[in-house]
């Protein structure tokens, strides 16, 4: 939904020309991606590395596979941190002047319809309902592994 909103909105490719309006639902999907409180990716990064933790604790990974595992989400977020804070920053204050690799020939769009703003609307609101109130998806998916397994 933020892809083609952002692609009908700019009718740019070109991710440098964004404005704050454009950078705005971009900037929400990438600090959830990061792992950002509290947003929703934060939530299921906190239960991965306490999932590791708790399985190397009960013998189910060797000695230091919970350290690892959370290794391996820090690195995930400082990865995606290094790839999408350029992105985010660029879309909040701009590009530098005298910067000759970027293109500022981006041509805006005209606004998109309501029906396209609504789904961005409601996907922003879940993702900050769930990132404060993770018991909400939680209940749901302790219910569903409890009738699996």
């Amino acid at each position: 939904v933020i892809r083609f909103f952002f692609f009908n909105d700019t009718a740019t490719t070109e991710i440098y020309t964004l404005s704050l309006h454009d950078a705005l639902p971009i900037s929400m999907a990438v600090l959830s991606m990061i792992g950002v409180p509290p947003f929703v990716g934060f939530v299921s990064k906190w239960y991965l590395a306490i999932g590791g933790i708790e399985a190397e604790a009960l013998g189910v990974l060797g000695p230091g596979g919970g350290a690892m595992i959370v290794g391996f989400l820090l690195l995930s977020s400082m990865l995606n941190v290094i790839y999408y804070g350029p992105i985010i920053v660029r879309g909040w204050l701009g590009v530098r002047k005298g910067d000759e690799n970027i293109s500022m020939q981006g041509k805006k769009g005209d606004d998109p319809p309501w029906i396209m703003i609504i789904p961005l609307i409601i996907l922003a609101m879940g993702t900050r309902l769930f990132g404060i109130f993770p018991q909400l998806q939680l209940g749901l998916a302790k219910a569903v592994a409890e009738f699996y397994f």
